[in-house]
């Protein structure tokens, strides 16, 4: 009797899918169906897939937004919603961050959380918003998955989204970690040049930014950016309290933080509480 295992369609299926869409090694996919590599290479032979020498060294775990059902996964497309690119082609894709340099360890939580080996590289931008003469010293991490960009999309964060990205597809206890992770991409929290007032700032499409308001209770005015611009819009709001109240709410719901951003909202934490004291 032979010991052969045997897969169903559906499962030779998936095998196939997950090596030459996903990019994911054989050994990789034989953990998933407790088999070896070799089992794999067997089944891929057999249905006449290439197999190809040093192709698969990078891995991920590319299902993380098939459901969002924690506040660290809302948190994340939070932030590929403001700072992340979705490029569908025929028969592939990339999901692309770009960051700047000084918040690379960011990078590294997010190659973490997809339990990933890729390489986050580092690049001059002197294009956008940048010159020649100031470039932008910049970041990136990059994960080629039809998957992924399928989830993603399914989640509202679809390619070429600058212009018309709408709020989130996701269950309502998660819109707060969401919106965290979209204001560590597109949002900002300063210290005005008085040094006695803080402004927080949040960029976006009419859509989100009426979706934010709504959520957080709040009723910033929205103002569009730039004459020029067809639908980005910003909102503003200043002082103690407000800002305050605003950022506490939003960093209560997720473990999860750019740290440069919120070393800026301790120090306005302490602005707080040295009040609450006198």
């Amino acid at each position: 009797m032979s010991n052969k295992k045997v897969f169903t369609n559906s499962q030779v299926e998936d095998i196939i899918s997950l090596y030459t869409n996903e990019k994911i090694s054989m050994s990789k996919i034989g953990e998933k169906y407790d088999c070896t590599k070799n089992v794999i290479k067997r089944i891929l032979t057999e249905n006449n897939i290439e197999i190809k020498k040093d192709n698969h060294k990078y891995y991920a775990d590319y299902g993380k937004f098939e459901i969002i059902d924690t506040p660290e996964k809302a948190y994340w497309l939070g932030f590929i919603a403001a700072d992340g690119c979705n490029y569908q082609r025929k028969g592939n894709a990339t999901v692309l961050i770009n960051i700047s340099q000084k918040d690379i360890s960011h990078l590294e939580k997010f190659k973490k959380f997809m339990n990933s080996n890729v390489n986050i590289h580092k690049f001059t931008q002197s294009a956008g918003f940048c010159n020649k003469e100031h470039p932008s010293e910049m970041c990136k991490i990059s994960f080629n998955s039809v998957k992924m960009s399928n989830d993603l999309a399914d989640k509202g964060i679809v390619p070429r989204k600058s212009l018309i990205l709408e709020p989130p597809k996701i269950d309502e206890q998660y819109y707060l970690p969401f919106i965290l992770g979209y204001f560590d991409g597109d949002g900002s929290i300063y210290l005005g040049t008085t040094g006695t007032e803080y402004y927080i700032n949040i960029v976006g499409t009419k859509e989100i930014l009426q979706w934010i308001n709504q959520t957080m209770g709040t009723n910033q005015k929205l103002e569009q950016r730039h004459k020029t611009d067809k639908n980005t819009y910003y909102i503003r709001c200043g002082g103690i309290n407000k800002p305050y109240n605003f950022m506490k709410k939003l960093y209560d719901s997720c473990p999860v933080h750019l740290d440069r951003k919120y070393e800026i909202f301790c120090s306005l934490e302490a602005v707080v509480l040295s009040r609450n004291t006198e």
